[in-house]
């Protein structure tokens, strides 16, 4: 089963909102005016336009070479550091910038990374990635005469995909693994009355490696706008197509890790122990490789980060991470999602089994990893990072 990132937060209730049943800009009339907006108008051919509208398609067409040329010219830092800003106000300092443009790549909009299905094309702007995560920015353009406005509302959204059981798995290895989690996010628009959308995709889990040069097959099969339609999500269809990349292609590793030689720490609530084996930082976020013995009982089902952890940097700054934060990725992961661990063998804790988990937390804003001082997990246990 995948999870999107975006589930977590449907069954989330505000009952200090008033809701009337007449609101103009719910999800269902917001839906209702994009997909008016969406269909198709008459098309027109070439030999009819105007010679200064020749011209101007001509100068256009430049203008597009022109912007994957800036595209190059601005790294990959550049091109996604929208995505950070979202998620915490106020823009990437330089540093920053650097740090992103270090693990990510820019692509030519052109050869294997741009593919045109149905009329409709998506070509690859840019993309990061580290072990855990991987972040690609796209360019969608719907095929002539439809029209991509923006959608407001936070919980109406363009999606690039539509029920998975119909159009199958986001990202698949010959192995067989695919990834389990995934969002995306439209990008601002300069235009929303045309045909063209940039978009960033996030992948994740799935216990793949993102940035290790292997093949990896992302496929794509058109776009939709994803709603909430009562208890569930409901998925309109903009336009279909046959899409499918290879975003295998190697990125730079630039990652500390730290052997934590199994520092402990025991929740206080539930009792169980875990014990964190390694933490690893890259610019994108940190994975957390623990231990735990968390009873299958419990009535949360699933371990947590094992313990607070603060990233201290040389200015004095710091990063906290609590214990109830990241997302869950099994290292030996169920069959069954409602399986809720892999059991590696006796008790080395306690009496009880033990499990082994990976956890992974991803960074609101890029970490430099050259200004980390150290990094402090509970009270007891403290790492100093050192420059290579």
């Amino acid at each position: 089963m995948n999870r999107r990132i975006s589930d977590l937060l449907d069954g989330y209730e505000d009952d200090s909102v008033e809701l009337s049943g007449k609101t103009p800009l719910s999800p269902a009339r917001i839906r209702e005016l994009a997909m008016k907006k969406i269909a198709p108008g008459k098309k027109t051919g070439l030999y009819r336009l105007p010679v200064r509208l020749l011209a101007a398609a001509a100068m256009l067409a430049a203008l597009t070479v022109s912007a994957f040329a800036v595209a190059r010219a601005l790294g990959a830092g550049e091109l996604m550091q929208h995505l950070f800003t979202v998620w915490s106000p106020g823009p990437l300092t330089t540093a920053q910038v650097e740090s992103l443009n270090e693990v990510g790549r820019v692509f030519d909009g052109s050869g294997q990374y741009s593919v045109t299905s149905n009329g409709a094309a998506i070509t690859f702007i840019s993309a990061l990635a580290d072990e855990d995560r991987y972040y690609l920015r796209l360019r969608v353009e719907a095929p002539e005469g439809v029209v991509l406005p923006d959608l407001s509302g936070e919980d109406v959204r363009y999606s690039l995909w539509g029920d998975l059981r119909d159009t199958g798995p986001l990202l698949e290895t010959d192995g067989g693994q695919s990834c389990q989690e995934y969002f995306c996010r439209t990008l601002p628009d300069d235009d929303p009355a045309d045909n063209v959308k940039d978009i960033i995709l996030m992948l994740g889990g799935g216990g793949l490696t993102y940035n290790d040069g292997g093949s990896k097959r992302l496929n794509i099969y058109g776009l939709w706008i994803d709603a909430p339609d009562g208890s569930g999500r409901t998925y309109d269809e903009v336009f279909r197509g046959t899409f499918q990349f290879d975003i295998g292609a190697h990125f730079e590793s630039r990652m500390a890790v730290i052997d934590c030689g199994g520092a402990a720490w025991t929740d206080p609530d539930t009792g169980e122990t875990n014990l964190l084996d390694t933490m690893k930082l890259s610019p994108l976020g940190v994975r957390f490789d623990f231990r735990t013995n968390l009873r299958q009982d419990n009535e949360r089902r699933r371990p947590e980060v094992p313990g607070d952890v603060r990233i201290v940097m040389k200015d004095g700054s710091e990063v906290f991470i609590g214990h109830n934060c990241g997302y869950l990725m099994y290292k030996n992961r169920p069959d069954d999602i409602n399986d809720p661990y892999y059991q590696i063998g006796p008790g080395l804790l306690t009496d009880r089994p033990e499990w082994d988990v990976t956890y992974y937390y991803g960074f609101f804003k890029p970490l430099e990893l050259d200004q980390v001082d150290y990094v402090q997990f509970g009270q007891d246990y403290v790492y100093p990072i050192r420059a290579d």
